[in-house]
């Protein structure tokens, strides 16, 4: 393979596995943000008559926290990144182990 063709494909590659890693990252702080925000709210004992704080009761118990996948079926989270990069690099070195063949 040409040499300038594989440098493209190899920017290519790693943009490609940045770009998503930096996606990944960015949902998964969304998760567990908003898991925080909601324990918080949970915490909290007095939010000013006691009209009020029945209904916010209510209200935080009714949330769920903000997540970016497939219904509950997939919630990208920390754990899903980590996991991503262990199959690109499963994927990667079973390319070149068959390349080298």
């Amino acid at each position: 393979m040409d040499p300038t063709i594989l440098i493209i494909l190899s920017f290519w590659a790693g943009g490609g596995v940045t770009a998503t890693f930096i996606l990944l990252e960015v949902c998964s702080n969304l998760y567990k943000l908003t898991q925080r925000a909601l324990a918080s709210m949970k915490r909290r004992k007095d939010w000013g008559s006691i009209r009020e704080t029945k209904y916010m009761k209510k209200f935080v118990k009714s949330c769920k926290p903000l997540s970016i996948g497939y219904g509950n079926t997939y919630v990208i989270r920390k754990k899903s990144v980590l996991n991503f990069f262990k199959f690109v690099a499963r994927g990667t070195f079973r390319a070149l182990c068959a390349k080298k063949r």
